[in-house]
């Protein structure tokens, strides 16, 4: 048989190799071309500074000294070099945090670094220094040596353990969370001095929630309009807007507008040409502040049920048109248009639509619309004038004012605008209902011989109940939702060929308690208050 010999490179594993002082390893001479076979014989293997590194006839190598060299290895016909380093001993290792610190938080789905530095007697670096990781549960998280780097996988506990050689194990205890949370109000309005609590839940990177979330870190942009205690508790100290911040331990935060209003808004021209928004809180009912006052007619403000919206009609686009805005009189957006003007604005309780007056048809008719201004239909066709509609509380029903009878009367008619009757047929004038929370209807009336009155009619049948009279004709009112305060604005004509009237603002309790007249600028008009 014959036999041919042919040459066979050989190779050393490992290429190169890191050590302590006093650490031993083994290094092996392999055949590639020979499926990895292991040469256990015929090699010479030696040091070039035995010194630093010593090494056996078998290629188990051991570290004596801080330094650099290389092994060779040499056997037939060929030579190999490999270096190897032998690094300063570790003295101290340096982790952050401390595992000691309580049970480290990570969001699923996102990482979490840590510190480790191992560290020489002189406290220089020692970066080469052999560590091992594990993992307890990879399932839970995953851990990257070569970042120090956790990677959280699944909600769940678990640890992360250190080793090093000459040093006890460290062990972080890691908990996986979910990956942020999110505050239940993206913006909540308060009346001035009314107290309201935010709750934070925590939520998965698809923003689903999944529990309430504690332990948190609340604050304020501005304490002259809102405070925040540390369990999420908002107390309205100012009008104004203010940022609330809650954020968690891990670093995760989420924010919500807090806007704080008035008791009361309404519609005045100050001594002006032109009619603008303003709001008074009844602490102070004496300074009045302004929303929204420009060169344009800005009547009929009317807060949303939640009061995070006011809609208004204004002239800002040429027709008077309904307007959305904030309740600190930003952010405003047209949400009708065409010819005729469009006023009167009335709340669902849901604050999903509006029912308001609109003589785009060429008389003055009641419509209802989405707040997006998409919906538009109208509810009534009926002559003589249809106007200031009101929403019950339950939503169901809707009065309003209109003349078909020959005589300003409240109507009612179903949301959809079906089943319209007259609630009143009198011969007085009346004017401006207003629903209570209770159900019960509020409206003004022009009684002859007796002044003006403002009638309160129970929802159970029972006797119309007079709240209030005035000698001069009551142009408007506002009755508070709880029924217990009222807003009247009357007024006498003082001079008729030029036009000019005389206006007083009151506010009282309905409970017996004093009535306060809100001091007004020569020649003002009040229009249109709201609670």
């Amino acid at each position: 048989t014959p036999v041919e010999i042919v040459a066979a490179d050989f190779a050393v594993v490992p290429v190169r190799l890191i050590l302590a002082p006093g650490d031993l390893d083994t290094l092996i001479a392999l055949v590639p071309g020979q499926s990895n076979r292991e040469l256990r014989t015929g090699l010479q293997w030696r040091s070039a500074a035995p010194e630093i590194v010593r090494v056996g006839p078998t290629g188990i190598v051991q570290a004596l000294a801080p330094g650099e060299t290389e092994i060779i290895v040499s056997g037939f016909l060929q030579e190999r070099r490999l270096t190897v380093r032998v690094h300063p001993p570790v003295q101290t290792l340096v982790v952050s945090p401390k595992p000691g610190a309580g049970v480290l938080r990570v969001p699923l789905h996102g990482t979490r670094a840590l510190t480790v530095r191992a560290e020489a007697a002189d406290s220089t670096p020692v970066p080469e220094a052999a560590l091992w990781w594990e993992v307890a549960d990879t399932a839970i998280a995953s851990f990257d040596p070569a970042h120090a780097e956790i990677t959280a996988h699944r909600l769940g506990t678990t640890s992360v353990t250190l080793r090093a050689r000459g040093f006890d194990p460290v062990t972080w205890v890691v908990e996986v969370i979910p990956g942020g949370i999110a505050i239940d109000h993206q913006a909540m309005a308060l009346v001035l001095g009314t107290r309201n609590a935010l709750k934070a839940n925590l939520v998965d990177d698809n923003g689903a929630s999944i529990g309430p979330a504690d332990d948190l870190q609340w604050s304020t942009s501005n304490i002259n309009v809102a405070v925040v205690g540390n369990d999420g508790m908002i107390e309205a100290t100012g009008l104004g807007r203010a940022t609330i911040v809650a954020a968690t331990r891990w670093g995760r935060a989420d924010t919500t507008v807090i806007l704080v209003t008035g008791d009361l808004i309404f519609s005045a021209n100050r001594g002006g040409p032109t009619f603008g928004i303003y709001q008074l809180s009844l602490r102070d009912p004496s300074r009045v502040v302004p929303l929204l006052a420009d060169s344009f007619q800005n009547v009929q403000a009317v807060p949303s049920p939640d009061r995070g919206t006011i809609a208004f009609s204004s002239n800002r686009g040429g027709d008077f048109d309904l307007y959305l805005m904030d309740p600190d009189g930003t952010n405003l957006r047209r949400i009708t248009s065409g010819l005729g003007a469009d006023g009167d604005p009335a709340w669902t309780p849901d604050g999903s639509h509006l029912v308001f007056t609109s003589a785009r048809s060429g008389s003055s008719q009641i419509y209802s619309m989405a707040t997006d201004g998409t919906g538009l239909r109208p509810l009534t066709t009926a002559g003589g004038g249809n106007s200031a509609p009101a929403v019950s509380p339950d939503g169901r029903t809707i009065v309003f004012v209109s003349g078909r009878d020959g005589n300003d009367e409240i109507y009612r008619m179903d949301i959809d605008g079906g089943n319209q009757t007259n609630l009143s047929a009198t011969r007085e004038r009346e004017a401006a209902p207003r629903f209570l929370a209770s159900g019960d209807l509020a409206y003004a009336a022009e009684v002859r011989r007796n002044g003006y009155q403002i009638l309160r009619v129970p929802s159970d049948g029972t006797p119309a109940i007079v709240l209030a009279t005035s000698p001069t004709a009551i142009t408007s009112f506002a009755i508070s939702a709880a029924g217990d305060r009222l807003a009247i604005v009357a007024g006498r004509v003082t001079d008729p060929r030029r036009g000019r009237a005389e206006f007083t603002f009151s506010i009282q309790s309905l409970a017996g308690g004093a009535v306060f007249q809100v001091p007004l600028m020569l020649n003002e008009q009040i229009v249109n208050p709201h609670f």
